[in-house]
């Protein structure tokens, strides 16, 4: 068992075997994680997004087939989650499944890396996994994410070993998962762009000796093959960047139109051929390159990568025009998004919300990174390489979403881990030294500087009692100095890089505990409410209780319910999802605007979920109902946080306002304004009124 465990960990490389804390460790991390990611998935309303994969997942599984789409992504997740419904059903629950089991094999998977994070770093890395709110709330969302985050961390730990190894097995390896993760999302771009810098800038010596005549492709090192391979594998992928050039070239090479043709398709006879010329070119460049590197190992690697990504975009090859939708349109609808800017947030996006969630792992890598950067290890290098190209992509692109913070959190989680293990290594081999005895009263002083410090910060110094004007705040300084001089004088009796080695797990310690309380509260308290910024713009929690009074309504009569769902502004999701087994359901749009139809008459319909826009020109009609309620269809955080200037953000911290507006949403989410919300109105037929009394609506 152990000879496995090494294999697996890679300790055969380095001489130290697994031992037993280590295997405890990983096992109440995944106890703890699993039940975080596991326990009562259910209980959160369906998002909007949630509704569209696990509505077309559904469809697949029943036979419906499945034709790939880039506005939801790839089609790994549809399969995937339509796998999921065929072993244990369809319900809110099994939507989210199979994010929550990747959750925790990304948990697990830091332990494949154990021979260059160290130890102690992967146990840390895996921690920081763990309690991540970011990586945990996605892991209880039906969405693809997460599923991207195993694959990203796997070709890091894949390409590592083929770089030390040199070993096939490990390239074979790479190529699936690099196939997987095209066919999963496309920020898969982003993954191999990243990777092909960091090989690049490591191996540019070795790069310039293969330009300069000095070795054959054949004959480079590892880094090179392998950057030269990832070009090779992905090029083809890349056809659709060509519509980048559609301003100049005046073509349509990535259709911008729906109304048209389908986004991000070339549009014209001309532009088909030029379209079908570049994929068929790229394709040649990309086999004679590999061929050139390899020789024929190369096919084998080709056809793993292809024949993967073939299976999923032809829906196991029952849909052949998967191939075309994935080649160009895949890349091609991104190209065009780009324009769009979804979501509109301001570059400083990910600048906001990562010290928000993720501030522990934030201050430790940062403070790693730079150590690294300076005179660090290779590894500790490309792992702080990996964190701020990641911030620097995900910042420049012109879509920023609460989402994507997975993609930097998990690269922070790696470097912030690797960076205590480290730590911990040193104080380990300093700890068998002698030492000042009160030395590890360090993190109880650092943990009280700390809180007090803050407290001082809150102080009204405009307050007109003279306790809090004046008695308070000398207190508080009177405790402080006394801290710092405490600290101070066990500085001087010992090492003061010990001192801020055992300070820094203090400050892990603190605000670990913050980190934990804050992936509670956004994934069990606030999991559908808009108080956080990675609930974002979220289905209201009422609409989950609707359809299980309709449900329970339902269940008492014989003939099916009709209802008829006001599709105005999208309304009609995610209810197709709450609905999809039901009869008699309608989804008109019954608005005045974009060419809808308002109601003519009294509907044909036992309940009526409406738009509240359209309720002055439909009650009319619907006189005849009872009159339920007004809920919030969805809602959508308040972004406070636009039109940030360095001038407002330098007054922001002087002001005492300012920054208790910052700390009690940090700590309690205490937000200083309303969430926004888009309503609708629940109408049903009064010879329902006993069903739904019967079914405890209020």
């Amino acid at each position: 068992m152990k000879d496995w465990l090494n294999k697996i960990s890679g300790s055969d490389k380095i001489g130290t075997g697994v031992a037993t804390w280590e295997l405890a460790a990983y096992v109440v991390l995944l106890v703890i994680g699993g039940s975080l990611r596991l326990w009562d998935l259910g209980d959160q309303a369906i998002h909007h997004d949630e509704s569209l994969h696990a509505l077309y997942a559904w469809r697949l599984s029943i036979g419906e087939g499945y034709a790939h789409d880039p506005m939801m992504h790839g089609p790994f997740q549809f399969h995937g989650m339509a796998f999921v419904f065929f072993l244990f059903g369809d319900s809110d629950y099994t939507a989210r499944l199979l994010p929550a089991l990747f959750g925790i094999a990304l948990i697990i998977l830091p332990f494949c890396f154990r021979w260059k994070l160290g130890a102690k770093g992967a146990v840390f890395t895996s921690m920081f996994i763990t309690i991540s709110p970011s990586l945990l709330y996605y892991s209880r969302f039906a969405r693809n994410d997460i599923l991207i985050a195993v694959w990203t961390l796997a070709l890091v730990v894949l390409a590592w070993r083929y770089l030390e190894t040199r070993s096939h097995r490990s390239l074979w390896g790479f190529a699936a998962v690099l196939s997987l993760s095209f066919a999963t999302k496309e920020t898969a771009f982003v993954n191999a762009v990243v990777l092909m810098i960091l090989l690049a800038v490591w191996q540019w010596k070795n790069i310039k000796v293969v330009v300069q005549g000095g070795v054959s492709l054949r004959e480079a090192e590892p880094g090179v093959k392998l950057l030269l391979l990832i070009l090779a594998l992905v090029l083809p992928l890349g056809s659709a960047a060509a519509g980048i050039f559609d301003p100049i070239t005046g073509l349509t090479l990535a259709n911008p139109n729906w109304e048209i043709a389908a986004i991000g398709m070339p549009l014209g006879s001309t532009s088909i051929v030029i379209a079908s010329m570049i994929v068929v070119g790229l394709f040649c460049v990309s086999m004679a390159l590999g061929t050139y590197i390899l020789g024929r190992k190369w096919w084998v690697l080709f056809g793993i990568f292809w024949f993967l990504w073939l299976v999923f975009y032809t829906t196991v090859f029952t849909n052949t025009d998967g191939v075309a939708s994935g080649l160009w349109r895949s890349l091609g609808y991104w190209v065009v998004q780009q324009d769009v800017g979804r979501g509109s947030q301001p570059w400083y996006y990910y600048f906001v919300i990562t010290p928000l969630y993720e501030f522990v792992p934030l201050v430790i890598a940062s403070i790693g990174g730079v150590y690294y950067l300076v005179k660090g290890s290779l590894i500790g290098r490309f792992l702080a390489g990996w964190c701020i190209l990641n911030f620097l992509f995900y910042s420049i692109a012109a879509e920023k979403m609460p989402w994507l913070l997975v993609h930097l959190s998990l690269a922070l989680a790696v470097l912030g881990g690797y960076t205590l293990g480290q730590l911990a290594d040193r104080l380990s081999q300093i700890y068998e030294r002698r030492m000042f005895a009160w030395v590890w009263a360090v993190p109880i002083l650092v943990i009280g500087i700390v809180i007090f410090a803050s407290r001082l910060l809150s102080v009204d110094i405009a307050a007109g009692s003279m306790i809090d004007r004046f008695v308070r705040p000398s207190i508080l300084w009177i405790v402080l100095v006394g801290l710092v001089s405490a600290l101070a004088f066990i500085s001087s009796r010992t090492d003061r890089r010990v001192i801020g080695m055992i300070a820094g797990f203090a400050f892990v310690i603190l605000f670990g505990f913050v980190t934990i309380r804050s992936s509670l509260i956004a994934s069990f308290q606030n999991n559908d409410v808009p108080l956080e910024m990675l609930v974002y713009t979220q289905t209201s929690p009422r609409l989950h209780k609707i359809a299980k009074a309709i449900a329970d309504v339902q269940d008492t009569r014989e003939r099916p319910i009709r209802v008829l769902v006001d599709a105005t502004d999208g309304y009609a999701w995610p209810w197709t999802w709450y609905f999809r087994d039901a009869d008699n359901i309608s989804y008109p749009c019954l608005s005045s605007d974009n060419g809808c139809n308002v109601l003519t008459g009294v509907p044909e319909a036992d309940i009526v979920l409406l738009a509240a826009r359209n309720e002055r020109e439909s009650a009319q009609h619907l006189t005849g109902f009872i009159r339920s309620e007004r809920y919030a269809h969805r809602w959508w955080f308040p972004e406070q946080y636009r039109g940030l200037t360095v001038m407002s953000f330098l007054k922001g911290i002087a002001s005492r306002d300012s920054r208790a507006t910052v700390s009690n949403y940090f700590l309690y989410r205490e937000l200083s304004t309303d969430i926004g919300s888009s309503d609708a109105v629940l109408y049903y037929s009064p010879e329902l009124e006993s069903s739904f009394v019967a079914a405890g609506w209020r």
